[in-house]
């Protein structure tokens, strides 16, 4: 229950000021009152929870929601944001090779492999004019099939 604390009392400070916030209605703050902060709130509990309370499973988590709410937030604010799917891929992989680096824990190949397959998904008509059509093309109609792939070996790799 104690190493809860820190969470707990980070989510109910966080969504405590946004209430105040709202009820003083404060302009400024306005553009905070939408579902995205509840993230960075709670991913901002996760990492608390994880730096100082020495919980390194809730690293990624917290990362996760911190990346995702300021993801959200910029769409709305900045017009020339990216919004394509492939930039998910390279918000988790970046997330789980940090996740690496602060935890030591596995994940080093995967982080690399999303970030790797997400940044050639998201510069898709860059590389086409690069590398070419005719090496790209496959990669570009496999690679999915690969991530599922390797992604069903590691989940069958542990239970045997």
């Amino acid at each position: 229950m104690k190493k809860q604390s820190l969470f707990y009392g980070i989510i109910l400070i966080g969504i405590g000021l946004l209430f105040l916030l709202q009820n003083w209605e404060i302009t400024v703050a306005a553009r905070w009152f939408d579902w995205p902060t509840l993230l960075l709130i709670t991913g901002f509990a996760f990492m608390a929870e994880s730096i100082f309370k020495r919980v390194p499973l809730s690293f990624l988590p917290g990362l996760l929601l911190l990346i995702f709410g300021l993801h959200f937030h910029f769409l709305e604010w900045f017009a020339n944001w990216p919004n394509h799917i492939s930039i998910y891929a390279v918000f988790i992989g970046s997330a789980i090779l940090l996740d690496y680096i602060q935890t030591r824990r596995s994940g080093w190949f995967t982080g690399l492999l999303l970030l790797l397959i997400g940044a050639a998904f998201f510069y898709s008509n860059e590389l086409r004019g690069i590398i070419g059509e005719s090496i790209f093309s496959p990669m570009y109609r496999f690679g999915p099939l690969l991530l599922i792939i390797l992604g069903i070996y590691f989940t069958l790799r542990n239970k045997t």
